[in-house]
């Protein structure tokens, strides 16, 4: 909202990027916006889908407060889109990701990676930093 209101970028200049929780807020916030891109990383489909994996045994699908649906979120979205996912991802298991890749419209990347969830741009660093560079260039190559 700062670069919006403040700084009066337009949307279609700005890349918003959300990291798991993140990534539902940003996808939230991209289909009331329409930015030039929307990059999510590790992100889950729902609060309540997360939950009920972690934590099989209780009834938490019921008790969720907060939903956070980003897979709601993300069919109402028009901007290029990538989504990243770990492979390996012991928390948001990568199913998450595929399925937003899915039911996202295009144009949509997705780029697989490794490390646990909090390692992701560590262990993969290389091609992690060259496929957001490659991804903002080709549908923003206009940012000043």
């Amino acid at each position: 909202m700062y670069l919006l209101h403040s700084r009066h970028i337009p949307p279609e200049k700005i890349v918003f990027f959300g990291r798991s929780l993140g990534g539902a807020i940003a996808t939230w916030l991209a289909q009331n916006h329409n930015p030039g891109a929307l990059i999510i990383e590790s992100s889950f489909t729902s609060v309540p889908e997360l939950a009920a994996e972690l934590y099989p045994h209780f009834p938490v699908q019921l008790l969720c407060r907060y939903r956070y649906n980003t897979a709601d979120y993300i069919t109402k979205i028009s901007c290029p889109l990538l989504i990243i996912h770990n492979v390996n991802d012991e928390l948001v298991l990568i199913k998450h990701g595929q399925t937003l890749f899915e039911i996202a419209h295009k144009p949509k990347e997705f780029l697989k990676t490794i490390g646990s969830h909090n390692e992701l741009d560590v262990v993969s660093r290389e091609k992690y930093e060259e496929s957001i560079n490659s991804f903002i260039l080709r549908f923003l190559p206009n940012l000043d």
